[in-house]
């Protein structure tokens, strides 16, 4: 009797120990991190400035940013600061798009911005030249603004004085050869037209925009 108690006992220990080992090594699932919201992104991609004829400094930064946690396509915003020429900064103005300047005319500033305009089975490219007309400190609200070629060459000629105008040209380039090359349906290769325009700006609200030269 005893020894069968014994050996109960025995067979018992083991169970309870084998059972004791088995459950130290269950692997426990780890924990799902939990997500952290990633605050918005925004930095300055670049700077550029330049002098009107009255002597006030214009500064470009092009800030580029996201406004969700999740990078997509990025809001484009320029802070144009002026400074008089005896030194005072005034407030800064905020436009959407990225400027790139042209030069510096009698009246103004010139610059462009480029922009996407999205339509339902196509993104059409468009730009812009804008006149920084500043004064008092501060440029013309609404900026007095143009539709310029896409790839055209923007030219410009400062007035001497007052009493003319600031010139601004516009060339469309020429076509590349490879997209324009006969295909096999087509014996000759399209035509494309190409022009130049002269705009002409002395302060206020608009350009005056001629009509469209053809180009050869």
């Amino acid at each position: 009797m005893q020894g069968g108690a014994m050996r109960r006992l025995v067979v018992m220990l083991i169970v309870i120990w084998t059972g004791t080992v088995a459950f130290g090594h269950t692997q426990v699932p780890a924990p799902l991190p939990v997500p952290v919201p990633v605050p918005p992104i925004s930095f300055f991609s670049s700077t550029t400035s330049a002098i009107d004829h009255n002597g006030n400094l214009l500064v470009f930064d092009i800030q580029y940013s996201y406004t969700t946690s999740t990078p997509a396509q990025p809001v484009i915003q320029t802070t144009v600061t002026v400074i008089a020429a005896d030194g005072t900064v005034k407030p800064p103005v905020q436009y959407p798009g990225a400027f790139q300047v042209i030069g510096a005319g009698w009246y103004a500033v010139y610059a462009t911005i480029n922009a996407f305009t999205a339509g339902p089975t196509s993104i059409v490219p468009n730009r812009r030249l804008v006149a920084f007309n500043v004064v008092a400190g501060v440029p013309l609200s609404p900026l007095p603004s143009v539709d310029a070629p896409f790839r055209g060459e923007i030219k410009l000629s400062a007035a001497r004085d007052s009493t003319t105008s600031d010139i601004i040209t516009f060339v469309d380039p020429l076509a590349d050869p490879r997209i324009l090359a006969p295909t096999a349906p087509t014996p000759t290769a399209p035509i494309t037209r190409r022009f130049a325009q002269i705009l002409k700006y002395a302060g206020g609200a608009n350009f005056a925009a001629g009509t469209q030269i053809p180009l050869p």
